[in-house]
């Protein structure tokens, strides 16, 4: 605060600037920034860059990746003198798009976007390529509703954890309106961030409202994880969602559910919650929804990746395909 108003004292911004710049310049400070990281191309086709002078191979991944099972597509980069591996992709169809650079077998993300994937380990960045007209991924020319970052405490598991709320458009002003309620859960790998910064939450519902094909509701995404994954080897993987689900809906019961209810203007009542999830979102979903069919009146479960599993003498199996199951 300080040095920002010491320089508005300043009429000379300019000579202020000048003590930023470097005294021994090299290269890459002489041209724009935007000369040597990925870009989107009007025609939507992608210049893929990436500085790397030491690496001997390098290719960038467009598109979904979950390895071992799935690998998005692949295009090797080439180099120049400089040191600068480059590579145009496309034209794209507009969506939004991983993004993930092979640097001689080490995956990562790209060191030049703004957009990190949210992942437990971030080796993945994201990539937007925009529509016209714009698609429903798009932030569009719409009343906007607002995201929410809170902290409640979980007596459940004795810690203190985040929990992220979508508003719909007008609800700070519609002070006697209340809402119903979607709980959404993420996957596996994923965190809190995730159905914000890549699943669009608030995108696709301010745009679904403003076009009629939703209601305004008001959407809780809980940290998934009640435990520690990371703390569990992958061969245990099993066990470890055995005892997550479990944990996770106490949670649900016991801590969420009553800290929005109390903070929120949202229905209490069952036919207006509903319970959604990704992965293994979708697991804590069917779960859930099972062991209190009288909270909820639907279940969406989208890219589920469970099998069969005891939990709590109840045989859950996985469904046929992705479904939004209402009871």
């Amino acid at each position: 605060m300080s040095l920002s108003f010491s320089l508005l004292l300043h009429s000379d911004l300019y000579g202020q600037a000048k003590e930023y710049t470097p005294q021994h310049p090299m290269s890459a400070d002489t041209i724009p920034k935007a000369d040597v990281i990925t870009q989107v191309l009007p025609d939507r086709r992608v210049i893929f860059r990436l500085k790397a002078p030491d690496a001997h191979a390098v290719s960038v991944l467009v598109g979904f990746s979950n390895p071992p099972t799935v690998m998005a597509p692949g295009y090797p980069l080439k180099k120049d003198d400089q040191g600068l591996w480059t590579v145009t992709v496309g034209p794209l169809n507009p969506d939004l798009y991983e993004v993930q650079f092979d640097v001689d077998g080490l995956m990562i993300a790209d060191p030049g976007s703004s957009m990190v994937k949210p992942q437990r380990q971030v080796n993945s960045s994201l990539l937007e390529i925009p529509g016209d007209p714009p698609t429903f991924l798009e932030t569009r020319d719409v009343p906007h509703g607002t995201i929410r970052a809170e902290v409640y405490p979980s007596k459940v598991l004795g810690v203190t954890r985040p929990l992220l709320v979508y508003t719909p458009p007008g609800y700070d002003t519609a002070s006697k309106q209340t809402y119903p309620v979607l709980f959404l859960y993420h996957g596996y790998g994923d965190t809190v961030y995730s159905w914000v910064t890549e699943g669009r939450v608030q995108q696709i519902l301010d745009n679904a409202i403003a076009d009629g094909r939703a209601v305004p509701m008001v959407v809780v995404i809980p940290e998934t994880h009640a435990l520690d994954p990371d703390k569990s080897p992958r061969t245990e993987i099993g066990h470890y969602l055995n005892e997550n689900v479990q944990a996770e809906d106490r949670e649900l019961v016991e801590d969420i559910m009553p800290f929005v209810n109390a903070r929120y203007r949202i229905r209490t009542d069952g036919k207006d919650r509903a319970l959604a999830g990704l992965s293994m979102g979708g697991f804590q979903t069917v779960y859930s929804g099972f062991i209190h069919p009288d909270q909820f009146s639907a279940l969406g479960v989208f890219s589920r990746h469970f099998r069969r599993t005891v939990a709590a003498d109840t045989i859950v199996e996985s469904p046929g395909k992705d479904q939004c199951q209402p009871f």
